[in-house]
This record gives structure tokens, sequence and C-alpha cells, in this order.
């Protein structure tokens, strides 16, 4: 049975890797930020970096069951709306239209001069990358 030192010792340790990613996330997501802006975003893999900044991601509410059929398959439309833009590349307002797929992944097209599109992982991921700390938001159009 451990003792109560090495107990509280764990803890502490759990916690310290829990801020080193916590950290490595931000890090990420900062150096995504600056590459789509210098334009060399091109050399990062969309999937490796959706994978690095995916945290268990939940399943959307509309997400097919495992062997579901076509007819279980539904895709909610959203757009991308940001109130302050920090990077002054995409403006404010609406500055993207989105999809997510009944499996949780998602597409969004900008609305800007670069006509970019983006996958992501899952919208934890989008925002992680492109929500600026709470500058951009999701507004949904289908329920």
């Amino acid at each position: 049975m451990p003792s109560i030192a090495a107990e509280l010792a764990e803890r502490e340790r759990v916690a310290k890797l829990e801020e080193d990613v916590k950290r490595l996330r931000e890090l990420i997501c900062d150096a995504n930020f600056y590459l789509h802006r210098s334009g060399l975003a091109r050399s990062i893999s969309p999937v490796l970096l959706d994978r690095m900044l995916a945290e268990d991601p939940d399943p959307p509410k509309h997400a097919t069951k495992a062997g579901g059929s076509a007819r279980d398959v539904t895709l909610r439309r959203f757009k991308l709306v940001r109130a302050k833009d920090v990077s002054g590349t995409s403006g404010t307002g609406v500055v993207a239209e989105g999809v997510e797929y009944s499996n949780g992944r998602v597409s969004i097209s900008w609305i800007s001069q670069l006509e970019c599109c983006g996958n992501y992982a899952n919208v934890k991921t989008l925002l992680g990358v492109h929500g600026h700390e709470g500058a951009t938001e999701i507004e949904w159009i289908d329920p």
C-alpha cells in the first residue's frame, strides 16, 4: 500500500504532466496560427495536427451508432462568427461556413480573399486552432 507521501508525490507529478500537455497544446495552436498567417501551413498535415489537438472528443448528439444505415447520417451546418480579427486576415462577422459530419469531423470554407478550406477532428479542435481565445464562436444553422 503506497504511503501518503508517495500518493501526494504522484498527484503532483500527474498535475505537472497535465499542465505540460495544456501548454503544449497552446504552443501547437500558436504555431499553427503563425504558419497559417505566413502561408507555410501547407507543410503541416491537418490529420496530424487534429490528432495532436484532439482531446477525448465527445461524439456529436446527431452521430450515427455503429452499424447505422445511410439514412441515419445527418449533417449540421454552421457559421464561424468572429467578434475580433486577431490575425488581421479574415475580418469580423461571419468568416467561414462549415459542416459537422455525423462522425463528429468538421469541414470549413473560409469567406475571405484566401478562399481556403480546412478539415478538423471535431468542433473543439476547430475552435482550438481558430477560436482565438473566445473571439470566434460557432453559430449553428441546423439543430
